[in-house]
């Protein structure tokens, strides 16, 4: 019978009590590999649930000195690659200015300075994008919003990272 008690007892020590973990792992994979990213490779999908399973709060994590890593080996391993600006990304950080209150822009002139910028990178040519902003520096808002005009002559000294990046949407 003592023989019998013992191999009951080492199959409950590693027999887990709840299914917790279990599930946690199919809730994480469900995240990760879906029928919108079906063709990702097992072991991403295995990275991926490891590091969703396992990681630690993001307010613990430093991402600065990984972000810097990249650029330094980037920039060497790719001495030639021209960095560009999404669309998405410098729209989104515009209307984050507009609606800063220290740059004092009235809620009913955001949208369409917004618009300006929005002109700029929807231009399908250099020409029409010049256009666009001579139209700007000639216009009230430029006068009304000095603050937003240097904001945008800012923008417009890194125009070529994001023009081109913008120009790429039409070519076939």
């Amino acid at each position: 019978m003592g023989e019998n008690l013992k191999s009951l007892f080492s199959v409950l020590e590693v027999m887990p009590i709840s299914s917790a973990e279990c599930e946690r792992g199919f809730s994480q994979m469900n995240l990760y590999h879906s029928a919108a990213r079906n063709r990702l490779l097992v072991n991403s999908v295995s990275d991926l649930l490891m590091i969703g399973i396992k990681r630690s709060p993001l307010c613990h994590w430093n991402a600065q000195k990984y972000v810097v890593s990249w650029l330094e080996v980037g920039y060497t391993v790719w001495p030639d690659a021209e960095v560009l600006l999404c669309t998405f990304n410098v729209l989104q950080a515009c209307w984050r200015w507009l609606w800063n209150a220290r740059n004092d822009i009235a809620k009913h002139d955001r949208p369409e300075l917004l618009n300006v910028l929005r002109g700029l990178l929807n231009a399908t040519t250099e020409t029409e994008c010049l256009e666009r902003y001579a139209a700007f520096q000639s216009s009230n808002l430029k006068n009304a919003y000095p603050q937003f005009a240097d904001y945008l002559y800012a923008l417009w000294d890194r125009c070529k990272e994001w023009r081109i990046a913008s120009l790429f949407r039409y070519v076939e």
